[in-house]
C-alpha cells in the first residue's frame, strides 16, 4: 500500500490570517495554500509587524512575530539589494526579513 500526505486544508489557516490582518492597519497578506504558509504585514501603535504563519496539520498553527527595524521602505530595499548583491536568493531574503517573497521580487524590480 502506498503512504499518502494528506494535507490540511487552507480554510483554518485562511480564517487566522483574516483575524490578525483585521488587527492591523494597512496590512497585507500572502498566504500559500500548497505550502500551508501564510505572511501577513501591517501596522499597529506606529510600529510596522510581520507575522509568518505556518499551518503544520489539522489543528496546529504556528506563529512568527517579528517587528520590523525598518522604518522607512528605501531602508528595507536598502537591504534587499545588499543581501540579493552577495548572493541570497529572493526566497531566502523573505525568509530572512520575514516578507513575502512577492515583495522581495517587487522592491527587487523597482530597482532595476
Amino acid at each position: 500500500m502506498e503512504n499518502v500526505e494528506i494535507k490540511p486544508d487552507g480554510e483554518l489557516l485562511k480564517k487566522f490570517v483574516l483575524e490578525l490582518a483585521a488587527k492591523l492597519q494597512n496590512n497585507k497578506i500572502h498566504i500559500d495554500e500548497f505550502q500551508g504558509t501564510a505572511t501577513v504585514q501591517g501596522i499597529k501603535g506606529g510600529k510596522i509587524f510581520s507575522f509568518f504563519i505556518e499551518q503544520r496539520d489539522f489543528t496546529d498553527i504556528s506563529t512568527t512575530n517579528t517587528e520590523d527595524k525598518f522604518t522607512r521602505k528605501s531602508d528595507r530595499k536598502k537591504e534587499i539589494k545588499r543581501l540579493y548583491q552577495i548572493g541570497l536568493k529572493q526566497t531566502e531574503i523573505a525568509r530572512k526579513l520575514n516578507i513575502s517573497q512577492s515583495l522581495v521580487s517587487k522592491l527587487l524590480n523597482d530597482e532595476y
